[in-house]
C-alpha cells in the first residue's frame, strides 16, 4: 500500500472498481464505492423505507471508462448498480479493474453541490488527460523492488519492514478516518478532501485515527527522513487535526527535497489556507494547478485532480474576499474613531485590519501601507512621533515598491563583444532590446543598430512608463541579420517609388476629371464641336489607359513592398546574450526621494547561462543607467505625511530657548520636512505631464512655478509644504556673540522663506477655491496667511486679507458667533498697529498730520463693537451657567433623598399591605392630592451593604427621577 508519490499526477477521493466479472454487451455493471465519484448528477431517494442513490431529474447520460475501453453510456444508477446501454459495451470487465467516470464526478462538469454555481468547471480535454492519467498510476514493481533493495543496504531489512508496516498501518487508519467523516457528515458522500484545510467538528474517532496516522508517519520518518511521502502523509493527518504549524513544517520539509512539484505546492497551499495566509494559498493553488493533472497518493490512490485543486482555489478565493471585506471594515471603524478624536479605540480596529491585510493581501499590497498610514495618524494625533514616524517609513517604503511609475534606462555602451564573423566579414551590428512580460505578452523597447562595432556606444535613452515597481526587465543584447539592413533600404526605395506613382496616379485623375467635365460642356453644343468632341474623347481614353497601367504597376509596388516585409519580419536577429533587471532593486532604495538612479556594467549569459566571451577573450557586457520614477498619488500623499511630521518635530524645537543642540536638531527635521514635501510634489506633478517633462519638474517645484489640477491630497500637500516655509520664516532669538555674517545670512533666509509660504499659500487657497468653494478649510488658510503677514509686519496686506475672513466668517458662521467675535478682535489689532500719526505745530497749536490715522478711529470703533457683543455673550453664558448650577442642586438633593433617607420605624404591614401596594401601583400623574395621602403612609428605604455594591429597596418614593436617570438606567 506504500506506493512513491507521483509528481506528474493530480486526486480523486478513492478508486472505484468493478465488483462482478462481466461481458461485452451486459446490461448492468456492479461497481465498488463509486460515491464519490457521482458529483452532483445523483441523490438520495427513498423508496420502500430505504435510501438508493438515483440520477438527479433532467440528468439523462453519463460515461464510465474502464482499463482497454471505450466510454460506456450509463441510464441509471442505483447504488453501486449502473445500468447500462449493451451497445456501448464493447469488451468484457473483470472485478478489480478500475472504473471512472468521465461525464461528471467530483471532477465533473456541472459545477459544485454546495457552491451552488452551475458553470462548467473543466472542459472535456482536461477531463480525459485526467482520465488517461489515472491509467497510469501504478509503479512498476521492477521499481519498487528496486526501491526497496536500495532501501535495504541503507537502513537494514529489518527496520524498513518495520516503516512499511507502520505505513500500511498508518494509511488505513487515514482512510478509516475519512469513512468516519462521510458518517458524520452526509454531504461528503459526494466528495470527501484528502488534503483538506477545512475539516470542522470531526467526531472523536475520526479524531483519534488521524492522531494514530500522524504519530505512525511521524515514526516512519524517524527510520527514513529522506523519503517525502512519510512528510506528505503526516501533513495531510495533522491538516485534519488543524495542527497547521506542524504540518507546515512537513510541507516545507517535503518541498526541500522535491522543490516545484505538484504535490509540494498542493501541501504548502493547504497549510496556507488553513493558517489563514490566503494569497500565499492562492499562488501555491495556481501552480500546483499549472504542474499536473493528477496528484498520486500511491499506487491505488490519488491526493487531488484539477479539477478539485481549481473547486479548492474558488474556496480560498471566496475566503480571501471575506477577509478583505473584514479589514475594510475594521480600517473604516477606525477612521471614524480618530476622526472623533477616540484614538483608544481607533488604534485596536487599526491593527486588526493591518492583521487582515497580511495575511490576506500580504505585506506588499498597497492596502496594508494604507492601513499602515491610517495608524500612524492615530499615533500622530496622539503625540507617539517616534511611533509614528517608524509607521509612516515603513509604508513609504511598501508603496515605493510596489506603485506604478517610470524606468528610464540610458543605454550607454558595450565591451567585448563577439565578432559573428561571415567570410572573414564582422557581421557583428549590435543594439539592446529591452523586454517587460504582461498579460498580453512583452513590451519590447530597442535602441540603434551600431554597424560593425565591437565596442559599441548608443547613449540612449529609454523611458519605460506604467511599469510597477516590483516587476522584471529582461535586456537583451542582439546583433541585427545583415539582410535586414538590405531589405529595409529596398523597402525605403519601394516606398518612394510608391509614393511618386500615388502622386502621378493623382494627377492623372485630376486631369482625367478636368477633360471629363470639358467633354460634357462640348456635348451640350450640339454637332457645331462635333470634331472637336471625338479628339477629347479619343485623349480621354489614353489618359483612361494609362491610368490603368499606373495602377497596374501602383498594386505591384504595394505586393512587393507586402512581400519585402514578410522576409524582413521573418529574419532572426542574433542574440549575443541577455541579463534580468529587477526594478525592486530601484524602487527598494528611494528612501523617500522622488527618484533613485544607478549606473552599472552587467555581464551578459548565453541561453546555457555562460559568460559570453568577445573577439579578446573578455567578457560581453552592457553599462547601463536605470533610473525610477513613481508616479502615484497613494507614494507622495505619504511622503507628505513624513514631511509634515518632520515640521512638528522641528518646530517643537523651535519653541524651546534651547542651545546649539536643539538647533541643530530643529535644522535637521526642517531639511527632511523640506525634501520629503518638495519630492512629494515633484510626484504628484508627475501624474498630469507627459514623460519628455519629466526631468523639468524638479526645477519648476523649487521655483515654485507650477500648477496643479486640484485635489484633496494636492491642497493637503500644498498646504503643508506652506506651514513648513512659514515654520521656517519665523525669525528667531540668536544668542549672544553671533557673528553678523551668519546673522545676514540668516536673514536672508528667513526673507526666502517668506516668499516661498506667499507663493505656496497663494497657489493653495486658488486650489481649495477650486475645489470646494470658501468654506472652513479655505478660512484657516486664509487666517494662516494673515499671521503670516502680521509676523512680518505688512499690516496693510494683512488687513485686506482679514476682510476676507470677516466676510466668509460672516456668510459661514454668523455675526453672533464667537468666530466672528475672534475675527473682529484681530481686525482691531490690525487696525491699531496700521495706523500711523505725526503731531506738528501749527499757528501755536498742535495737530496730528497723517493719512493713516483714521485706523485709531476703526480701532476704537471695533472695540466698543466687540466689548458690546462680548457682554451679550457673557450675559448668555451666565444665564446658561445659572441653569446649569441650579440643575446640579437639584440632583444633588435628590441624590440625598435617595440614598439617605431617614430610618423606618414601623415594620409591620399587616393590614396596610394590601391598599399600600394598591396606591404604588397607581398612574404617577395622578394629581397632587392623592399623593399627600400617600406621604403620610410613605414607607422608606431600606439599605443593604454588600461587598461590591449597595442594594436599596425603593418603595413609594418619586422613582425614577427624570433629572438623574434615563431609561436605559
Amino acid at each position: 500500500m506504500a506506493g512513491a508519490i507521483g509528481e506528474s499526477a493530480n486526486v480523486l477521493v478513492g478508486r472505484s472498481t468493478i465488483s462482478q466479472d462481466y461481458e461485452a454487451g451486459s446490461e448492468n455493471i456492479w461497481i465498488m464505492s463509486p460515491l464519490e465519484l457521482f458529483g452532483p448528477h445523483v441523490h438520495y431517494v427513498k423508496v420502500d423505507g430505504q435510501f438508493i442513490i438515483c440520477l438527479v431529474d433532467g440528468v439523462s447520460h453519463l460515461t464510465v471508462r474502464t482499463a482497454g475501453s471505450s466510454a460506456i453510456n450509463v441510464i441509471k444508477v442505483e447504488n453501486n448498480k449502473l445500468s447500462v446501454t449493451p451497445a456501448s459495451v464493447r469488451t468484457p470487465g473483470r472485478e478489480g479493474d478500475s472504473i471512472v467516470f468521465a461525464g461528471s464526478g467530483a471532477f465533473g462538469l456541472a459545477g459544485s453541490l454546495m457552491t451552488g454555481t452551475s458553470e462548467a468547471r473543466v472542459d472535456m480535454s482536461i477531463l480525459m488527460r485526467e482520465v488517461e492519467l489515472l491509467d497510469t498510476l501504478k509503479v512498476s514493481s521492477h521499481e519498487m523492488v528496486n526501491d526497496a533493495a536500495e532501501r535495504h543496504t541503507v537502513l537494514g531489512a529489518e527496520r524498513q519492514h518495520e516503516a512499511e508496516k507502520w505505513e500500511e498501518e498508518g494509511d488505513n487508519l487515514f482512510w478509516e478516518g475519512i469513512q468516519e467523516e462521510i458518517k458524520e457528515d452526509p454531504i461528503k458522500l459526494f466528495y470527501c478532501p484528502i488534503l483538506d484545510s477545512r475539516a470542522r467538528n470531526l467526531n472523536q474517532s475520526a479524531r483519534l485515527k488521524y492522531n494514530e496516522a500522524g504519530r505512525l508517519f511521524g515514526m516512519c520518518i524517524e527510520v527514513d527522513n529522506t523519503i517525502t511521502r512519510y512528510y506528505a502523509k503526516r501533513c495531510a493527518a495533522y491538516c485534519k487535526l488543524d495542527r497547521f504549524e506542524i504540518a507546515e513544517s512537513d510541507a516545507n520539509k517535503f518541498s526541500s527535497i522535491v522543490p516545484d512539484t505538484a504535490t509540494a505546492h498542493m501541501l504548502k497551499a493547504v497549510v496556507m489556507d488553513g493558517r489563514k495566509q490566503f494569497s500565499a494559498a492562492i499562488h501555491h493553488f495556481k501552480e500546483a494547478l499549472n504542474s499536473a493533472d493528477l496528484i498520486a497518493y500511491d499506487d491505488r490512490r490519488v491526493w487531488s485532480t484539477g479539477t478539485l485543486i481549481w473547486d479548492s482555489l474558488q474556496k480560498t478565493i471566496r475566503s480571501q474576499q471575506d477577509q478583505i471585506e473584514r479589514a475594510k471594515t475594521a480600517n473604516l471603524h477606525g477612521i471614524q474613531w480618530r476622526e472623533k478624536g477616540e484614538y483608544a479605540k481607533a488604534i485596536p480596529c487599526l491593527q486588526e485590519a493591518i492583521h487582515l491585510n497580511a495575511v490576506s493581501l500580504g505585506k506588499e499590497h498597497p492596502f496594508y501601507a494604507t492601513t499602515l498610514s491610517n495608524a500612524g495618524s492615530c499615533y500622530e494625533a496622539m503625540g507617539n512621533y517616534d511611533e509614528a514616524l517608524k509607521i509612516y517609513n515603513t509604508a513609504l517604503a511598501l508603496t515605493g515598491s510596489s506603485c506604478q511609475g517610470v524606468v528610464e534606462v540610458l543605454v550607454v555602451c558595450g565591451r567585448h563583444l563577439p565578432g559573428l564573423r561571415e567570410d572573414d566579414e564582422c557581421r557583428c551590428n549590435p543594439f539592446v532590446e529591452i523586454a517587460i512580460a504582461e498579460e498580453g505578452g512583452e513590451r519590447k523597447f530597442c535602441t540603434h543598430v551600431r554597424r560593425c562595432d565591437l565596442q559599441p556606444k548608443w547613449n540612449q535613452v529609454i523611458r519605460i512608463p506604467e511599469i510597477s515597481g516590483d516587476s522584471q526587465m529582461v535586456i537583451r543584447l542582439k546583433s541585427e541579420h545583415h539582410m535586414r539592413k538590405i531589405h529595409r533600404e529596398n523597402l525605403e526605395t519601394e516606398r518612394k517609388a510608391l509614393q511618386e506613382k500615388e502622386e502621378e496616379i493623382s494627377k492623372l485623375k485630376s486631369s482625367l476629371e478636368k477633360n471629363q467635365s470639358d467633354l460634357e460642356f462640348l456635348g451640350s453644343q450640339g454637332k457645331r464641336k462635333q470634331s472637336l468632341i471625338m479628339q477629347k474623347q479619343e485623349m480621354l481614353n489614353n489618359e483612361l489607359h494609362f491610368l490603368r497601367s499606373r495602377e497596374a504597376a501602383l498594386a505591384t509596388i504595394r505586393d512587393t513592398i507586402s512581400h519585402v516585409e514578410m522576409l524582413e519580419k521573418n529574419l532572426e536577429d542574433v542574440e549575443i546574450g541577455s541579463f534580468t533587471f529587477n526594478v525592486s532593486w530601484l524602487s527598494n532604495n528611494l528612501s523617500g526621494a522622488h527618484e533613485y538612479e544607478n549606473t552599472s556594467w552587467f555581464e551578459v549569459l548565453d541561453a546555457q547561462g555562460k559568460q559570453v566571451r568577445g573577439e579578446d577573450y573578455g567578457l560581453s557586457a552592457v553599462q547601463v543607467q536605470t533610473k525610477w520614477m513613481p508616479v502615484s498619488s497613494e507614494y507622495s500623499f505619504k511622503l507628505s505625511n513624513i514631511g509634515n511630521l518632520h515640521r512638528i518635530l522641528a518646530e517643537r524645537h523651535l519653541s524651546v530657548a534651547g542651545g546649539q543642540l536643539d538647533a541643530r536638531k530643529m535644522e535637521y527635521h526642517f531639511e527632511i520636512s523640506e525634501r520629503s514635501l518638495e519630492a512629494s510634489m515633484v510626484v504628484m506633478k508627475r501624474q498630469s505631464c507627459k514623460l519628455d517633462e519629466y526631468y523639468l519638474i524638479p526645477e519648476m517645484v523649487k521655483d515654485m512655478d507650477f500648477d496643479l489640477t486640484p485635489s484633496d491630497e494636492v491642497c493637503i500637500v500644498l498646504e503643508n509644504l506652506g506651514r513648513l516655509f512659514y515654520s521656517r520664516s519665523l525669525e528667531q532669538e540668536l544668542p549672544k556673540g553671533t557673528p553678523e555674517h551668519e546673522i545676514a545670512h540668516l536673514i536672508q533666509t528667513w526673507r526666502k522663506y517668506h516668499k516661498k509660504a506667499l507663493r505656496v499659500f497663494d497657489i493653495a487657497l486658488d486650489a481649495r477655491s477650486k475645489l470646494s468653494g470658501q468654506d472652513d478649510k479655505y478660512l484657516d488658510l486664509l487666517k494662516l496667511v494673515v499671521k503670516l503677514h502680521i509676523e512680518k509686519h505688512n499690516f496693510k496686506d494683512a488687513y485686506a486679507l482679514q476682510e476676507r475672513c470677516l466676510e466668509i466668517t460672516r456668510k459661514i458662521h454668523g455675526e453672533e458667533s464667537s468666530s466672528w467675535n475672534s475675527e473682529l478682535t484681530v481686525m482691531s489689532h490690525l487696525h491699531a498697529q496700521a495706523g500711523e500719526a505725526k503731531v506738528v505745530e501749527h499757528d501755536r497749536t498742535w495737530h496730528i498730520d497723517s493719512d493713516q490715522s483714521w485706523h485709531w478711529d476703526m480701532a476704537v470703533g471695533i472695540s466698543k463693537r466687540i466689548q458690546k457683543q462680548s457682554g451679550w455673550m457673557q450675559r448668555m453664558y451666565q444665564e446658561a451657567d445659572e441653569r446649569f448650577q441650579q440643575a446640579e442642586e437639584d440632583m444633588l438633593k435628590e441624590k440625598t433623598r435617595l440614598l439617605n433617607p431617614s430610618p423606618i420605624t414601623d415594620f409591620s404591614l399587616q393590614n396596610k399591605h394590601s391598599s399600600l401596594f394598591a396606591k404604588l401601583s397607581a398612574p404617577r400623574d395622578e394629581d397632587s392630592s392623592q399623593s399627600k395621602s400617600l406621604s403620610k403612609t410613605r414607607v422608606r428605604a431600606a439599605k443593604f451593604e454588600f461587598p461590591d455594591r449597595l442594594q436599596v429597596r425603593m418603595d413609594a418614593q418619586s422613582w425614577p427621577n427624570r433629572l438623574m436617570h434615563t431609561k436605559r438606567s
